[in-house]
């Protein structure tokens, strides 16, 4: 088939209705049209074997005389047909081209159809049997032409009229009865034929009208479709983009809630500073999900896949779960494989986060199990629990935001549910297939599928390092750069209680004015990542490390959506946390980063914290 069809026809969404009609009519026009000319090549090959049919009838029946001179006649203008058939395929047609093409055909198409009339003046009249197979041959011919000629009206009356009328009048002429009853057929047919061929258009053109409609609403659903997707894209990508602002005043608020809780309060203040502990905690949790799917879907999360030792990872988990799990008394149980799989280390111990915690957060009695088994390729990591398990008809739904089974009261201790959601998100960003199967009042099982690498020795990989226990904070010196006020002045606060010296400046430059006053480098740099000046702290870092000749722990805490990669050969330990940070999980990454450092007894080897 002949198609140039896509640009004059896409749907704007703009115009009045009599726009659209007009627009709606040119199509059918042209594409009733294009549907004659995409059958051409068929009727012009009928009507080469429907000739040599009627001329080899006529040579049987003794037609000698001009019957050469017809056949050559017909087959050079079907030959002229075809030639123009040709150009027209070799060339791109836009609407007004076929109109013009229309016009032409039926110029060539009458022209051919004199042809087949000639037959009228060369064999009429002759015995009965060359008289009955010319008159029927091109009546066929005629009659058969109607099922792609109807297409195009002018083009088929044209050829009706053509073919056939000189049959009406050859046939009156002999001057007898029975040639005038035959000459009075043939003018019936010529009146006949137009009501076939007009029911044939109006059902073409009621066809190509629907096909149009469905076309455009296509069109419009298309855009609209696209709009929403833009419009959701944009709203994630203003929400990563806008994460450092809006978890700044939330790391800010739980820092400074918790030195509150440590002044010494009486039970009612206490009590009070322990419920907007709960309350920030809870918006914390909003936050981290609701930007971490902001993230997911605004595509600025990237996967480093590499070789992950697994069984070290999936320990780690476990003894992270332990506590809750005895808290709820409830079995957490594993079956591990130690083997090497492909992805990236911190998405997946994220996704298998998310689903541990589900998993103990909904089981009320009985217990979880974290198991490994192979599938083929592939490592299936599976957490089954005996909690409630979901209905048949939620099912489809717990990887939305938002939704939760069985908690229409939107209890915070169910969660916010967003958990599944990224999951979802960090496996599809993975490549890593989900399942979940689950039976109502029995529990379910979430597995996720991820390739093993058997060619990696697993000691060639380094399991994660376990976060070491009960390193003081007392008598560190500890520098804090932090352009915003309001999280520097609760910083200070915190580390003051924990026992550490905390100096804080609110940038790069202002280090580097001081630096040079300071008996001693810091234990410990706790930096935004987000600095003034176009500075970050990872050039903080390197460059105290360079000014005072030795690696210095650091701890970089960022807002931001994406956080950049730290430069390569950055000298001593770094760990990154993401606002809003709890305390307990910045004290943790404190005594981590510390846990080697001398401890350090000097009255005052540096500058009055500012």
């Amino acid at each position: 088939m002949h198609l140039h069809d896509d640009a004059p026809w896409t749907m704007s969404g703009q115009g009045t209705a009599p726009d659209t009609a007009l627009r709606e009519r040119e199509y059918v026009r042209s594409e009733a049209i294009r549907m004659l000319m995409d059958s051409m090549a068929g009727g012009l090959g009928a009507g080469y074997l429907g000739l040599a049919a009627i001329a080899a009838l006529l040579y049987r029946l003794g037609v000698r005389t001009w019957l050469g001179v017809w056949m050559a006649s017909v087959a050079s203008l079907l030959a002229v047909g075809f030639v123009a058939y040709l150009r027209y395929r070799a060339a791109p047609c836009m609407p007004a081209d076929l109109q013009r093409w229309g016009r032409r055909f039926v110029w060539i198409a009458s022209a051919t159809a004199l042809s087949w009339g000639s037959a009228a003046w060369y064999f009429l009249p002759g015995s009965p049997a060359v008289e009955m197979v010319t008159i029927l041959g091109v009546s066929l011919i005629t009659i058969g032409g109607n099922a792609h000629m109807a297409a195009h009206l002018p083009l088929y009356f044209g050829f009706l009229l053509a073919a056939e009328l000189p049959f009406a009048i050859a046939l009156g002429r002999i001057g007898d009865t029975l040639h005038a009853d035959l000459s009075i057929g043939v003018l019936s047919l010529i009146v006949g034929l137009p009501l076939f061929a007009v029911q044939n258009n109006r059902s073409i053109r009621r066809s190509l009208s629907l096909a149009y409609r469905n076309r455009e609403l296509a069109a419009a659903l298309e855009q609209r479709t696209r709009e929403a997707e833009l419009a959701n894209l944009a709203k994630s990508r203003f929400l990563a983009a806008a994460s450092h602002d809006l978890r700044q005043p939330v790391h800010a608020f739980g820092l400074l809630l918790d030195v509150l809780r440590g002044q010494g309060l009486n039970r009612t203040q206490a009590e009070t500073v322990d419920q907007l502990l709960r309350s920030s905690t809870a918006l914390a949790g909003l936050f981290d999900g609701l930007l971490d799917v902001s993230k997911l879907d605004a595509g600025v999360v990237h996967a480093q896949v590499g070789a992950v030792a697994l069984e070290p990872l999936l320990r780690a988990l476990l003894s992270e779960f332990e506590p809750l799990a005895d808290d709820k008394s409830l079995g957490l149980r594993s079956r591990l494989l130690s083997c090497t799989v492909g992805s990236d280390a911190l998405l997946l111990e994220r996704i298998l986060r998310n689903l541990l915690a589900n998993a103990l957060r909904y089981t009320e009695r009985g217990g979880v199990l974290l198991a490994c088994r192979r599938r083929g390729p592939n490592i299936a990591i599976e957490v089954w629990d005996t909690g409630p398990g979901i209905a048949a008809h939620e099912q489809s739904a717990v990887f939305d935001e938002f939704y939760q089974c069985a908690n229409a009261e939107r209890k915070r201790s169910q969660g916010l549910g967003l958990g599944l959601a990224i999951v979802q998100r960090l496996a599809r960003l993975l490549d890593h297939e989900l399942e979940m199967r689950s039976v109502y009042g029995r529990g379910s099982l979430f597995r996720v599928s991820v390739p093993e690498l058997v060619a990696v020795p697993i000691s060639a990989i380094a399991p994660r390092a376990e976060p070491p226990v009960g390193t003081p904070l007392r008598a560190r010196f500890v520098l804090v750069v932090e352009d915003d006020q309001a999280v520097r002045e609760a910083t200070v606060d915190l580390l003051r209680m924990w026992g550490a010296a905390p100096l804080a400046l609110a940038s790069m430059a202002a280090v580097a004015a001081v630096a040079g006053q300071w008996r001693r480098a810091p234990d410990l740099i706790v930096t935004d990542l987000r600095l003034p000046d176009q500075r970050d702290g990872f050039e903080l870092i390197a460059w105290m490390c360079e000014e005072f000749n030795r690696p210095i722990p650091a701890l970089v805490m960022t807002g931001d959506a994406v956080t950049l990669a730290p430069a390569e050969g950055l000298p001593g330990a770094l760990h990154i946390l993401h606002k809003p940070v709890a305390p307990a999980a910045m004290l943790a990454a404190l005594r981590t980063l510390l846990a080697n450092a001398p401890e350090i007894h000097d009255a005052e080897p540096w500058p009055s914290p500012c």
